[in-house]
């Protein structure tokens, strides 16, 4: 699976998407966290143009 262009949607609008793997010990099975994060004003995003900047 693909994500890349959502993923760049999300960005665009001032979203930071962290995704974390972990396998576990077996091997067999994994473990996906994804973590979303809206960026501040004050760290750069600009919500009227949506850019960083």
């Amino acid at each position: 699976m693909d994500l890349s262009k959502e993923i760049r949607e999300f960005e665009a609008k001032g979203v930071f998407i962290h995704l974390q793997h972990e396998h576990y010990t077996n091997g067999s099975n994994c473990n996906w966290s994804i973590e979303f994060t809206r960026l501040p004003k004050d760290r750069g995003f600009d919500e009227k143009n949506n850019q960083t900047g």
